[in-house]
């Protein structure tokens, strides 16, 4: 029945029927206690927490291998750029030290393009990642 909590690891016979507001532990698992109306409360935001991180995770795993490249090449961008050189536009904006249309010097002149031995290296950590 709702609001009511079984235990991690309790084996709930067939047939049982959990009662609202129990917490049922163990093997064979059996009511161990009450449930506070603060544990129900704390389960509600637990449950809301749990969906959010689910999507979040359900997100990222729906990325291709372009996007997770694109995301890497990102975050070595932001965790290495100074932040008295230029700096990457925002999506869709042109910047003033725009070159050829590939945006601000940066990232850009020291990736898989112009270092394809960087890009072999990646795709062999994807396989290997892939085959585990």
């Amino acid at each position: 029945e709702s609001n009511s909590i079984v235990a991690a690891g309790a084996v709930v016979t067939p047939g049982t029927v959990v009662a609202a507001g129990q917490y049922w532990a163990g093997n064979p698992a059996k009511m161990v206690r009450k449930v506070s109306e603060e544990e129900l409360q704390l389960m509600a935001s637990n449950s809301l927490e749990t969906l959010e991180l689910a999507r979040m995770h359900a997100y990222e795993c729906d990325k291709d291998l372009e996007q997770l490249t694109k995301d890497e090449e990102a975050y070595e961008d932001a965790t290495t750029r100074d932040p008295e050189y230029f700096q990457p536009s925002p999506d869709g904006q042109k910047d003033e030290g725009d070159v050829l249309g590939q945006g601000s010097p940066g990232l850009i002149f020291d990736s898989v393009l112009t270092n394809p031995e960087e890009g072999l290296k990646f795709n062999q950590k994807k396989k290997a990642a892939q085959k585990e």
